[in-house]
């Protein structure tokens, strides 16, 4: 058991504020405007089944497969996939569940003008391949299974403009890279890596950048989608009170 000292925290601040400095862009650069939206996506029946019977019972029996999720990480995993719409069995092949927010996704890529690139970010590499099956040849994909080659050709590709879309998994492509050839980023699913999401957001978000950045989150309605997104929140707003600390 320990107790802070009266005025601990001013103490700590001010000895803390001598040793470190903490700027963030929005305070040194001319950067534009950056734009949060969200998108409610609803389960159809069966996947909405299959999601309540994963919750409920840590086990999932859909058309002849088996899903288990063996502890709680492991079944938090497994709500996940099946927000985006699809399962891992417990042999490992992967199972279509429904296609409600890969339809969303279109939907909303009908709304951006066509002339405007558009990076997709997913947590799974099922969707990865999946949605490049979807959009046919007008991506580039970027993810752990590709060659080192053929993800520098997608980085260079996408940066070029030669294709519309980049789907891809943040720690591929969520860090040290430059996209500001784009201002739409989209996230078909997200993880609890709050590092992940700001850095993969900040791709665009850079030196050069021009436009209005403008983020759309597909998040299944009332299930781990919606909390993952409030916990992402929290996360960042303690990030930026301790990085306040630091500016002395």
């Amino acid at each position: 058991m320990y107790k802070p000292l009266k005025n601990a925290k001013e103490a700590i601040i001010d000895r803390v504020s001598h040793q470190a400095f903490s700027i963030r862009k929005d305070d040194c650069l001319d950067l534009p405007d950056r734009v949060y939206e969200t998108r409610s996506i609803y389960m159809d029946e069966a996947q909405q089944a299959a999601y309540d019977q994963m919750k409920r019972d840590n086990i999932l029996e859909f058309k002849g497969h088996t899903t288990l999720g063996a502890n709680e990480l492991s079944k938090l995993m497994k709500l996940r996939q099946i927000t985006a719409g699809f399962t891992i069995t417990t042999s490992g092949l992967p199972v279509l569940i429904s296609d409600t927010k890969i339809n969303a996704l279109k939907e909303l890529l009908e709304e951006i003008p066509e002339d405007k690139q558009v990076i997709i970010w997913c947590q799974f590499h099922w969707e990865i391949e999946r949605l490049k099956k979807e959009f046919k040849g007008d991506n580039f994909t970027l993810y752990g299974r590709m060659p080192q080659k053929e993800k520098e050709d997608a980085i260079l590709g996408f940066q070029e403009g030669k294709k519309r879309l980049l789907i891809a998994h943040p720690l591929s492509g969520g860090m040290g890279l430059t996209f500001t050839n784009c201002s739409y980023i989209i996230w078909f699913s997200l993880s609890y890596s709050q590092e992940q999401y700001s850095q993969a957001n900040d791709r665009i978000y850079r030196i050069g950048q021009k436009n209005k950045c403008t983020y759309f989150l597909l998040l299944a309605k009332k299930t781990i989608d919606e909390v993952i997104y409030k916990i992402l929140n929290k996360k960042a707003d303690l990030m930026h009170a301790c990085m306040e600390m630091l500016k002395g």
